[in-house]
């Protein structure tokens, strides 16, 4: 394989990680976490993306520290789960 080209995007004007990890936290809260409230929701999702650090944190960290957000719901999730929560965030396009 020939590759061709390289495409960097380093200020987010292609693709916008922000919003991103903001849908990408929105629904893993819904899938993994039913009984959670509008506040707590904010505040859930603060958290994640401060423990993010937009992308510039270890990915297998911020798996780790997942359950200290919400221990109940996303102990059992992240045990289960934990390569493929710390594989990269995906574009919302």
């Amino acid at each position: 394989m020939n590759i061709r080209a390289v495409l960097f995007d380093l200020d987010d004007t292609l693709y916008e990680r922000r919003v991103a990890s903001h849908s990408w936290a929105v629904g893993f809260i819904r899938e993994h976490d039913g009984t959670i409230t509008d506040s707590q929701m904010a505040d859930t999702i603060s958290a994640l993306e401060t423990l993010d650090a937009n992308g510039y944190d270890n990915r297998y960290r911020f798996v780790a520290e997942l359950p200290r957000i919400r221990h109940r719901e996303f102990s059992v999730v992240v045990t289960e789960n934990r390569q493929r929560i710390a594989d990269p965030i995906k574009p919302v396009l």
